[in-house]
């Protein structure tokens, strides 16, 4: 059984379970959220800031929160849910930090999901 190692990136039991069992699905999976949907939604959310577009920026946080909360990449889902507060509350003074966090945080968990690959 495969186990992600940053404390950021635990996957939940049946993402292991799943590469065990089903490990085309989690490939397939794991390609869709690295190649393109979370490139997609970074872009998505750079712009909105970039914007000042609230509405925007909640749609992609929150859409890429799920999709990481999916594959248990926990550090991209705190990162999304701190976006979608600012978002809420239409709050766009010194976001460009969490945007930053968010990218490192992805980068940590393309790191641990390539193994899944």
């Amino acid at each position: 059984m495969r186990k992600l190692k940053s404390q950021n990136e635990l996957p939940p039991a049946m993402i292991v379970s799943m590469a065990e069992t089903k490990p085309e699905l989690v490939k397939k999976m794991t390609h869709l959220y690295l190649d393109r949907e979370t490139p997609r939604h970074l872009t998505e959310i750079k712009q909105a800031i970039a914007k000042q577009n609230a509405k925007g920026l909640k749609h992609s946080a929150h859409t890429l929160k799920g999709g990481s909360s999916t594959l248990g990449t926990l550090g991209v889902v705190k990162v999304c849910r701190q976006l979608e507060t600012k978002a809420k509350n239409q709050d766009f003074a010194d976001i460009e930090h969490l945007v930053q966090l968010l990218e490192e945080r992805y980068e940590e968990a393309r790191k641990e999901l390539i193994k899944f690959l």
